[in-house]
């Protein structure tokens, strides 16, 4: 992995809002300004007790994002409340320096004092098979938009 210089995560604040925006316009390129939308609609699902979106700063200045939102998953016999990894959003000029993978990893770590029954992911296999995510189609879940 290449050298990361210090970086503090944190819980994200309202003042952190158009910084955060601003990470995944820049992360996103043409698709920047749907999940800058995405983020500011899903923000409201956050509570205290349910999802979690952290930062990652580097010298006061926010270099990455990551989001968990409360959703519920249609199980045979009830609605299950469970978690979504989802946006993740790191500058370019800091991907592939490990932000991200401290962002997801910390995440995971927090969420799970939460105790979730379990926490799905929108975003590429190839990338989050290192945290331990397994393609839902292979244990029989079907995406929510087909």
């Amino acid at each position: 992995m290449p050298h990361m210089p210090h970086m503090q995560l944190r819980r994200e604040q309202p003042a952190d809002h158009d910084a955060v925006r601003a990470v995944h316009l820049a992360a996103f390129g043409d698709h920047g300004q749907m999940i800058a939308d995405l983020v500011s609609d899903l923000r409201r699902s956050v509570t205290t007790d349910r999802g979690l979106s952290l930062i990652a700063e580097h010298d006061g200045a926010t270099v990455g994002h990551v989001m968990f939102t409360p959703s519920l998953l249609d199980a045979p016999r009830r609605l299950v409340c469970v978690e979504v990894l989802s946006p993740l959003g790191v500058l370019p000029t800091w991907q592939g320096r490990g932000v991200g993978s401290a962002l997801v990893r910390e995440g995971l770590r927090l969420i799970t004092a939460q105790s979730p029954p379990v926490v799905f992911v929108e975003g590429d296999p190839r990338y989050y098979v290192r945290f331990g995510f397994t393609a839902g189609h292979t244990l029989g879940y079907r995406r929510p938009s087909l």
